[in-house]
């Protein structure tokens, strides 16, 4: 396990939480975790919308999967989308994330995770770690905790995509 680092981005409106979440996309590898704590209309919607255009997924496609648990998209080059919500689960009820999640040995998915304090010791400490909280300006604040590699990657890609955060 590499060493973690962090970014703090600011999110002005709807549709720049996307584009950082297009950017946090295309800065994972395939069988990423991506956990989202934030209270409600945080943004997690937005965020999880952009992560779905990062793998080639039409965001319109995507819908919270409070009540189903978890939704799977197939995205482009064969990853695809696992959108999870955990606040309905009790750990004790299933074996592991693998099974609750329906991933396999595999590696074509991107898993993003809300509410992932319901299921915390399901979770590997490897993961990119996202908290959203409404800042004082209107705004979003969203902090990125990852590998160095993956806040590096994103970095670079809000700099090359010219995203303010």
């Amino acid at each position: 396990m590499t060493a973690d680092a962090a970014i703090e981005l600011v999110s002005r409106s709807e549709e720049q939480t996307v584009q950082i979440g297009r950017a946090l996309a295309r800065s994972v590898e395939p069988s990423s975790i991506i956990t989202l704590e934030g209270e409600l209309g945080s943004g997690k919607t937005r965020l999880t919308w952009g992560i779905a255009e990062g793998l080639g997924i039409d965001r319109r496609a995507v819908s919270s999967p409070t009540f189903a648990i978890v939704h799977e998209y197939p995205g482009s080059d064969g990853v695809r989308l696992i959108h999870a919500d955990a606040y309905r689960v009790d750990e004790s009820e299933s074996d592991d994330l693998e099974t609750l999640l329906g991933i396999g040995a595999d590696d074509g998915w991107v898993a993003v995770i809300e509410w992932p304090s319901r299921i915390e010791a399901m979770l590997p400490l490897d993961r990119v770690r996202v908290t959203m909280r409404h800042d004082a300006s209107g705004g979003r604040s969203i902090r990125v905790k990852a590998s160095s590699q993956v806040i590096d990657r994103l970095r670079t890609l809000m700099e090359q995509e010219s995203i303010d955060g």
